[in-house]
């Protein structure tokens, strides 16, 4: 018998590389767009709490402040020292009111310690903030935690409420909440708002070529291309407002504060408006998705 000769099996007609791989792409860069811009909301909303918060360690150092003073030489109480050397007044109130400003600087130390931690995490872990812009920030962070340590150091060492005083002086000049924590915030907020809008900008690349090969197939683009438009649009808007907000609050240093607050604030309103932007180049993104039934 004469054997039959096998033919290969004939595959099934792929479709064009543009008709199959295109559309994917859209939907995956529209989920990557949609978790960025949400990851984006967040940092902004976390840097929009952070202004209001600037005041609180001031507030609190000039209450403390406003109490009775005591003579720079007064002695603070220690536990070791005899209960009859603190009993007699004016000494006990002046004791009392030193081991109230003592603890009020320990506490606010610490929590300033454990703010710079919480920061050189945040830009530790970033995705998106820039090689530049990291290695400045981790240098205020650095700088801050530097300042901490000594002033901790410092405090526990202190003798007099004069001291003691001088040393809240310092913590309010260093402006760890006014400055660093939210020029930090700002930056990481602006770095990602940017990496966004570059993402953006190469979707609206990929979904110009489907909307090209969807006219080719005879579907109707009039909304798509509408979409489109108004996508590029919102991109550049964004664009325009985070042109130089980083390196703008990068400049803003402690010693300037409260004069440079208008920058932060600025900066802020600036990150704020672009975020609205990418929202509706999100929306945007969305239309052409449905339009093109992808």
């Amino acid at each position: 018998m004469t054997p039959v000769p096998i033919r290969p099996r004939s595959s099934p007609t792929r479709p064009s590389r543009l008709r199959s791989s295109r559309p994917g792409a859209l939907r995956r860069w529209t989920t990557a767009f949609a978790a960025s811009a949400m990851a984006l909301s967040v940092i902004v909303v976390s840097a929009t709490v952070a202004i209001p918060s600037a005041s609180a360690g001031p507030q609190q150092h000039q209450s403390l402040r406003a109490s009775q003073p005591a003579p720079a030489t007064q002695p603070v109480a220690s536990p070791g020292r005899s209960s009859a050397v603190t009993a007699a007044a004016p000494g006990a109130r002046r004791a009392a009111l030193a081991a109230a400003v003592r603890r009020r600087a320990e506490a606010l130390i610490a929590s300033a310690q454990r703010l710079v931690t919480r920061l050189a995490e945040a830009v530790g872990g970033s995705a998106t903030v820039t090689g530049s812009d990291r290695a400045e920030l981790q240098a205020a962070i650095a700088a801050a935690t530097s300042e901490m340590v000594a002033l901790d150091a410092k405090v526990s060492t202190d003798t007099t409420l004069a001291q003691l005083r001088s040393d809240l002086d310092s913590f309010v000049a260093d402006r760890i909440y006014a400055v660093v924590a939210v020029k930090t915030y700002l930056v990481l907020a602006a770095d990602t708002e940017a990496a966004v809008e570059r993402k953006a900008l190469r979707l609206e690349a990929v979904a110009q070529k489907v909307i090209q090969a969807a006219a080719t197939r005879g579907v109707d683009v009039t909304a798509a291309e509408a979409a489109l438009a108004g996508l590029d649009a919102q991109v550049r808007a964004a664009q325009s407002a985070t042109s130089g907000v980083a390196q703008a609050v990068l400049a803003v240093v402690p010693a300037g504060y409260p004069g440079n607050r208008d920058v932060l604030a600025g900066a802020r309103s600036e990150l704020v408006s672009a975020r609205g932007d990418l929202r509706s180049a999100r929306a945007e993104l969305g239309t052409i998705v449905r339009s093109l039934h992808l």
